[in-house]
């Protein structure tokens, strides 16, 4: 799910086989409302096996999705036709984020890593390569040049893109990362596990600022 500064919503689509006459949702699917009124989506078709997640680009000019048929395709966010298509040659994406410039696109698979494109050639520019298990959360800190990864190892990385390597890593997390949001301007990362428990840590130092508790 996102949702851009117009109000807009971008779903990802079904996640498993059609099961009977009534299901009209198809594999591959995602789904774009005019906003949070609107029955009618557009849907974009393009994706041969799941869409696990979609993020709009800064400007709401565009979209991007990832799937587990290994490609990220961004769509124009006016008229839903794709206009970039950009495949792994095998790797299934479960992540994908668009940079606060909009040039650089960043998706996560299952093969542990994290590419990095450029949008406006649809070139693999960047391999990054460190954590131990599926990359399944990404998210990069405005106004700067740093990427945060997380996903099924436990961990959250942060990454220099100018230098292509990881400055910090954050561990100890009892189950798999399932939510990275920065928050506070751009000064901490927001964190979540299955279990409920959010903690909030500092981009500066790597320091635990607060815990948050009562999701069951």
């Amino acid at each position: 799910l996102a949702v851009d500064k117009r109000g807009r919503i971008a779903v990802a689509g079904c996640r498993s086989e059609p099961t009977g006459p009534a299901q009209t949702c198809l594999l591959g699917d995602a789904f774009l409302y005019a906003g949070p009124t609107a029955r009618e989506p557009r849907v974009l078709s393009g994706h041969r096996r799941p869409v696990m997640s979609v993020r709009f680009f800064p400007d709401g000019s565009r979209l991007a999705t990832a799937g587990t048929d290994a490609c990220a395709r961004i769509w124009d966010g006016a008229t839903g036709r794709e206009v970039r298509l950009l495949c792994d040659q095998g790797a299934e994406i479960y992540a994908v984020a668009v940079s606060p410039d909009g040039a650089t696109l960043a998706t996560g698979t299952d093969a542990n890593d994290v590419l990095l494109w450029d949008v406006a050639t649809g070139v693999r520019v960047a391999v990054l390569k460190g954590h131990r298990d599926s990359v399944r959360q990404l998210a990069f800190v405005p106004g700067t040049r740093l990427l945060a990864s997380g996903g099924d190892d436990r961990s959250l990385r942060l990454w220099d893109l100018d230098r292509r390597e990881v400055v910090t890593v954050l561990t100890g997390y009892p189950e798999p990362l399932t939510t990275i949001e920065i928050v506070a301007g751009g000064r901490e990362v927001a964190t979540a596990t299955a279990l409920g428990t959010v903690r909030v840590w500092s981009l500066r130092t790597g320091a635990s600022v607060r815990t948050l508790e009562g999701h069951a």
